[in-house]
């Protein structure tokens, strides 16, 4: 039992097309540049990075092992310096001050993005427009030029020195 469609080939006219080349692939240049950058930057990293090493010894040393040599590794780790530092810089209250002043900004700064993201989505076309206008508008102006009248205005109102002052200030900088 025959199907009734017929098949019929069309011939395909040979093609001339050049075969494709591979490219090969090259090796860097190999001369005497790199292992002269390599032995000149050897130098310059260690000239970056004898301040930490001197930073981080003399952290662990006492006021005795630091007048006798700053660079010599201390003879043991002494942790003193570190307990008077916290103590006498408040760092604990430092960094309960930080964490709550980011929190507060970067969570206000998410909801106030949020309903301007769905009010620019989701309203009409033109008005979603002018709206994306006037908000990259305000992207394009420097954060520089506002320092001084923001400066002026939380002096009037009274919030320097606050952590709303820097709360307002954080979640105006992160829009």
């Amino acid at each position: 039992n025959r199907s009734m469609s017929t098949s019929t080939s069309i011939p395909v006219p040979p093609t001339t097309a050049t075969p494709v080349r591979r490219r090969s692939r090259r090796r860097p240049r190999q001369g005497y540049g790199r292992p002269i950058l390599e032995l000149v930057m050897v130098p310059v990293t260690i000239a970056y990075l004898f301040p930490l090493y001197i930073m981080v010894t003399m952290s662990f040393k006492t006021t005795s092992e630091i007048a006798s040599s700053t660079v010599a590794p201390p003879a043991s780790l002494f942790l003193g310096n570190y307990q008077t530092a916290w103590e006498s810089a408040d760092l604990g209250r430092a960094m309960v001050n930080s964490l709550l002043i980011t929190a507060v900004s970067i969570t206000v700064a998410v909801l106030i993005g949020a309903m301007a993201a769905y009010a620019i989505v989701r309203g009409s076309r033109r008005t979603s427009t002018a709206k994306l206008m006037l908000f990259l508008l305000g992207l394009m102006i420097p954060g520089q030029l506002g320092m001084v009248p923001l400066y002026m205005l939380m002096r009037d109102v009274g919030l320097l020195q606050t952590h709303a002052s820097l709360m307002i200030f954080y979640v105006g900088s992160l829009m």
